[in-house]
């Protein structure tokens, strides 16, 4: 119980804290932008952006569960994330019913390796029915939440305060919610492949961030002026 309530917790602090991170990193970027009079553009720079807060988020939640590992047992960790979406589910269900079926279906279907491990009455194991079960989990959630996450960015990132050089404070880390939700049911699977290299995969998460943000920082902007932002 003390474990479920800690991962819990800690992931309901990574949907919150996550999105503020990213969000203050790309006001960052669109001041440098602005002070050498140029605006993100939106078709190839702000992708390539996107990417690199994708892999870094994936890096910091992949550093945060290596700390946990050390602290709880691998299903609390697994639980933690399924009782922070069923939650989340509930509210939809009263408030937001046509959301609702996003939340639903990956929920289910992580309850399936979630089931296995809970009938055979022990920790985590590499029998091929409990990689079918993953494997079934993480298809039907990356599926599902494929589209939302880049609805999310067109919504919060393309259209959003701050991207086009507007003073208002950008929204755009929001397009990050639905990825760390899905990262929370997804990052406990790992535990199937044992005692894998956490570190190594890390540092390649955070080369591929900075590989896509050196590329977003390469790419050209728009001129202000062309942009219509002054006279």
């Amino acid at each position: 119980m003390r474990g479920t309530i800690l991962s819990t917790a800690i992931f309901f602090a990574e949907v919150i804290a996550d999105p503020v991170i990213l969000s203050l990193a790309w006001w960052g970027l669109d001041e440098i932008h602005l002070a050498c009079g140029t605006v993100v553009e939106p078709a190839v720079k702000a992708h390539l952006l996107f990417v690199a807060f994708l892999f870094l988020t994936m890096a910091i939640m992949v550093t945060v569960r290596t700390w946990m590992f050390k602290r709880s047992d691998s299903l609390s960790l697994t639980i933690g994330p399924i009782l922070f979406w069923w939650m989340l589910a509930i509210l939809a269900s009263l408030y937001l019913p046509s959301f609702n079926i996003i939340l639903i279906w990956p929920l289910l279907f992580s309850l399936l390796p979630l089931g296995w491990v809970i009938l055979r009455k022990s920790d985590y194991d590499n029998s091929w029915v409990y990689l079918t079960l993953i494997s079934i989990s993480v298809v039907v959630c990356v599926v599902l939440m494929t589209v939302p996450i880049y609805l999310l960015f067109q919504a919060m990132g393309t259209a959003a305060p701050g991207f086009s050089g507007s003073p208002s404070f950008p929204i755009i880390g929001l397009s990050t919610l639905f990825w760390v939700m899905l990262l929370g049911l997804l990052l406990p699977h790992l535990q199937f492949f044992g005692d894998w290299k956490r570190r190594r995969v890390v540092y390649g998460l955070l080369a591929i961030a900075a590989i896509f943000l050196v590329l977003g920082c390469i790419s050209p902007g728009i001129d202000i002026v062309s942009f219509g932002l002054t006279s």
